[in-house]
């Protein structure tokens, strides 16, 4: 980056808005920006999906978590940290061997690079949802019901204990089912 007209190296979170950036072939770009000088290819398959390098050359804008390919660029950054489209995005997944700044922005990290694994995670998450409603109706049933009766004085308190720690154990047990969807997943 260049900063009073000097070359100094940042780590990515050290990047202002406004900075004009340096990013050299194989690094990472740690921002949104507006190319102002050099072309180059980078790699967007992070961001977009895009197998193929897409060339940049002053005035494009830059995504940040790309990777630059071939070419040095310098480029102003407009949007760091929280405030870049990659951090923006509804959901970010990211995989293993991403690069950093997508891996800490990602809501989901896949350790694998297997992009089938997605479909397994939005399964898994879709069941636990499943789980979570499951046992807040289970939950709120019990105590509607357990919890009047037993002030009233209809129930022994022993008992209401009893129940109260049954519903504790039916959570978990409940919850444990989540175990054979990913044993499923695996297999």
């Amino acid at each position: 980056m260049i900063r009073e007209g000097q070359e100094v190296t940042v780590p990515a979170e050290a990047v202002l808005k406004g900075d004009l950036v340096l990013v050299r072939p194989g690094e990472k770009v740690p921002a949104d920006g507006v190319v102002v000088e050099g072309q180059s290819s980078l790699d967007e398959a992070l961001i977009t999906g895009e197998s193929l390098p897409v060339a940049k050359q002053p005035g494009a804008e830059l995504i940040g978590g790309t990777i630059n390919g071939r070419g040095v660029l310098r480029f102003t950054a407009t949007r760091v940290g929280a405030d870049t489209a990659l951090a923006a995005a509804d959901i970010a997944i990211a995989i293993g061997s991403g690069a950093d700044v997508a891996k800490e922005a990602g809501d989901l990290l896949l350790l694998g690079n297997d992009l089938l694994d997605v479909v397994t995670a939005i399964g898994l998450s879709r069941a636990t949802m499943n789980k979570i409603r499951q046992n807040l109706f289970w939950a709120f049933i019990y105590n509607s019901l357990g919890v009047p009766i037993a002030a009233l004085g209809w129930l022994n308190p022993m008992i209401a204990g009893v129940a109260m720690a049954l519903s504790s154990l039916s959570v978990i047990v409940n919850s444990s089912l989540l175990r054979r969807y990913r044993r499923a997943a695996q297999a």
